[in-house]
């Protein structure tokens, strides 16, 4: 995909993130559950459980210095029907993968379904500059035409080439926009900040 293309047809994207997360966001940037993982020093089998496995539920992780940060969830994420869509990975190794990536989604309707999703509490969404974004992270931005942190009945094939750089990418559409690890101060590429639970906006 051309780069001006993509920053045409995709002027912004979207972030959804848990409702208390802002300090923490400002302070120490847009961070990977990996990258949140390694500033709050977990290790071993602590970590494992969290960047390996499943995540029925969210998990709270605590730092005497750094307070709580909240990792969300995996429901939508069924290993069962995961483990037969894989090529080039096990489901541990793509736990790994998308835990160690940043997640934008590339249009509204995508992220309005995720509000849905979560729609029992208030998230908080960040609307990001494109051209910015990718001014500062283009050269290590990766495109997923699927939500790959979903299975659902007969769910699409996967593996890591699914993730793609701008320009090897494809296809038409984009439902994804990945960065590795993190984004180090997102406040320079922000476009508006907001308060949401499902369809409602609770405050900007």
């Amino acid at each position: 995909m051309d780069i001006d293309a993509f920053v045409t047809r995709y002027p912004f994207l979207y972030h959804m993130a848990h409702i208390d997360s802002w300090p923490g966001i400002k302070k120490h940037g847009l961070c990977s559950t990996s990258a949140l993982l390694d500033l709050f020093e977990y290790k071993g089998f602590q970590r494992k459980a969290i960047e390996e496995m499943h995540r029925p539920e969210s998990v709270t992780i605590t730092h005497p210095h750094f307070g709580k940060a909240a990792i969300r969830d995996q429901k939508p994420l069924r290993e069962e029907w995961l483990v037969k869509t894989l090529t080039g990975t096990d489901a541990s190794g793509w736990y790994r993968l998308l835990n160690s990536r940043v997640f934008f989604w590339a249009t509204t309707p995508r992220l309005q379904r995720m509000l849905k999703a979560y729609s029992d509490g208030s998230q908080l969404v960040l609307k990001v500059d494109t051209t910015k974004l990718v001014a500062r992270y283009g050269g290590v931005m990766e495109l997923s035409h699927m939500n790959t942190g979903a299975t659902h009945a007969n769910p699409a094939p996967r593996s890591p080439d699914t993730f793609q750089p701008i320009k090897k990418y494809q296809r038409r559409d984009v439902a994804e926009v990945t960065i590795p690890y993190k984004v180090s101060d997102v406040v320079p590429y922000l476009v508006s900040i907001e308060a949401r639970r499902g369809d409602t906006r609770l405050l900007e």
